[in-house]
Order: C-alpha cells, then sequence, then structure tokens
C-alpha cells in the first residue's frame, strides 16, 4: 500500500518497505488468520508463506 502520511503506523502487522518523494512504500499482513477446518498442512503451507513474504519484503526495504 501507499500512504502520503504516517496512518500505516496506526496498523497492527506491517512492514515499512521504503520512502520516496514524500510517499510511504507498505506492505500490510493480515492479522486475524481463521484455521477452523483447515489441515495441519494448510496451515503449514500458510506460515511458510508468510515467513517467506515477511523475509522477501525486508530484503527490498530502502
Amino acid at each position: 500500500m501507499r500512504y502520503k502520511d504516517d496512518t500505516y503506523m496506526e496498523l497492527p502487522q506491517y512492514e515499512l518497505i521504503g520512502k520516496w518523494n514524500g510517499i510511504s512504500y507498505v506492505a500490510v499482513f493480515p492479522t486475524d488468520i481463521q484455521f477452523a477446518g483447515a489441515t495441519k498442512e494448510a496451515v503449514k503451507q500458510y506460515q511458510q508463506l508468510n515467513k517467506s513474504v515477511k523475509k522477501t519484503a525486508k530484503s527490498i526495504q530502502r
């Protein structure tokens, strides 16, 4: 997401990627994931994907 102010700091889960020309670029992550009915494998896959996305977001920070 893009922000022209610092309101992204109110988000519960985010990673600031960088700021360019007065605009903040932010990766926003879900916080209330429902796993009811999901298999253990599906939960594990989601957790691995989430970890990978956060790692990627941090790797492109400026």
